[in-house]
C-alpha cells in the first residue's frame, strides 16, 4: 500500500531562477557551472536531478549530501542554488519565499500547489518521478497476514481525517493490493537501472 509525494525542482532566490526555461538557459550557457544538491549519490532526489539533466540536454554538477536535512539547508543558506526535493519537505519554504518553486516532477500539478507549473509544462517531458511510501512485511510472510495488513491500511487510509491530514502535507494515497504493489516496485527497479546505467552512477 503505497502513497505518493511529488517531488519539486527548488532553487535558492539568490540564484535568479524563477522558471525552469531561466535555468535550462544558463545551465545550457555556462555547463558545469550550476549545482544541485541531493541527499545523497543514489538517492531517488538524485536520480531525479540525472534524468532532468538527462531530459533537459544540461550538465550541473551533483553535489551529495548524507541526508536530506543537510542537503535543504544548504540550498536554504545558498550555498548550493539548486535541489530536487519532497513537496511536503520544501512547502513552508516555498510559500514564504525562503526557495523559489521552479517545477514538480508530476504528469499534472500537485492539489496541495496548483500554482507551481510541472516541468513537462516548460518544455522538460520526461521527468515523471514521485517519492513513495509504502507498507512493507518481511519474505515469508503467510499470504492471508499480508492480505489482512493490507486490508486494515486501507481502511485507515479510506478515513476522511487522514486523507485531509495527507492532503494538508502534499501527499497521496493509494491503496494497491499487495500483488499490485510487488509488481509496482519491480517496475521502479527496472527503470531507474536503466537511468543509472545511462548516467554511469555508481555507489559510494
Amino acid at each position: 500500500t503505497p502513497g505518493d509525494a511529488p517531488n519539486v525542482l527548488v532553487a535558492h532566490p539568490g540564484a535568479g531562477f524563477r522558471s525552469v526555461k531561466d535555468l535550462v538557459a544558463a545551465a545550457k550557457a555556462k555547463p558545469d557551472t550550476l549545482s544541485y544538491a541531493s541527499p545523497g549519490v543514489g538517492s531517488g532526489l538524485h536520480l531525479a536531478g540525472e534524468l532532468f539533466k538527462q531530459q533537459a540536454g544540461v550538465e550541473i554538477l551533483h553535489v551529495p549530501y548524507k541526508g536530506s536535512g543537510p542537503a535543504l539547508n544548504d540550498v536554504l543558506g545558498g550555498t548550493v542554488p539548486l535541489m530536487f526535493s519532497n513537496l511536503p519537505a520544501t512547502l513552508p519554504s516555498i510559500l514564504t519565499g525562503k526557495l523559489v518553486a521552479l517545477g514538480v516532477t508530476e504528469a499534472q500539478r500537485s492539489p496541495a500547489a496548483p500554482d507551481i507549473p510541472t516541468l513537462a509544462e516548460q518544455g522538460v517531458a520526461g521527468v515523471v518521478v514521485t517519492s513513495w511510501y509504502g507498507l512493507l512485511a518481511p519474505a515469508g510472510t503467510p499470504a492471508d497476514v499480508a492480505e489482512q495488513l493490507a486490508q486494515d491500511a486501507r481502511a485507515i487510509l479510506n478515513q476522511p481525517a487522514v486523507r485531509e491530514s495527507l492532503k494538508a502535507q502534499g501527499l497521496s494515497e493509494s491503496t494497491m493490493a499487495p500483488a499490485a504493489f510487488a509488481e509496482y516496485i519491480r517496475n521502479e527497479t527496472a527503470t531507474w537501472a536503466g537511468i543509472i546505467r545511462a548516467r554511469k552512477i555508481v555507489a559510494q
